[in-house]
């Protein structure tokens, strides 16, 4: 299950969502959160283009909490850094979403780096990183890079808008050394 919270957002990034209103308001989200304890759930993805500049963002992750239901907090990275103490503070896991450099301002992706560094040396929260693939004409050789000094065990690429299977088996030909070179499973 999935909570898409807030089309706000700190990056413009190829997979933004627009949208009204532009906050998930609490009354949708407590209902959202009875539905998932009505039904079991002990998990699910808090996503948004930026989920942690939701205003609600701690209350919303401690109604969650209270019911014991686990978010997993959806992150470009680039977060403002009450909302990083916040994840640290409580273990949640994360699933940072990785762009190509051209995406971030100057100065950003160090910002990006430095919340992997936090997120892992807290060891209590769980990170996975969703590798954002808008050119596969350009491979994201920062992925690799980044795994090559944090390894994770958590790793998911998405392919936004393939032109042709060709490009697919252009992008596979490239990925699958890598993985095997890092040793990656999935």
């Amino acid at each position: 299950m999935e909570a898409f919270v807030t089309h706000r957002k700190r990056l413009n990034t190829p997979d933004l969502h627009e949208g009204n209103p532009l906050d998930m308001e609490m009354v949708g989200y407590a209902r959202f959160i009875d539905i998932l304890a009505a039904g079991k759930a002990n998990r699910f993805l808090f996503r948004g283009n930026e989920s942690t500049l939701h205003p609600e963002f701690e209350k919303f992750v401690d109604i969650a909490l209270k019911k014991q239901i686990a978010p997993v907090i959806e992150t470009c990275g680039v977060m403002l850094e009450p909302s990083l103490d916040f994840i640290n503070e409580k273990g949640i896991p994360v699933v940072l979403k990785l762009y190509s450099p051209r995406f971030y301002p100057e100065g950003e992706y160090q910002t990006v780096l430095n919340t992997v560094r936090s997120v892992l040396a807290n060891k209590v929260s769980r990170l996975g990183l969703l590798v954002v693939c808008d050119d596969l004409d350009s491979p994201p050789e920062n992925a690799v890079e980044l795994l090559s000094e944090f390894p994770l065990e958590d790793v998911t690429f998405r392919l936004l808008k393939p032109d042709d299977l060709n490009q697919l088996r252009t992008f596979a030909t490239w990925l699958l050394p890598r993985l095997r070179d890092l040793r990656l499973n999935g």
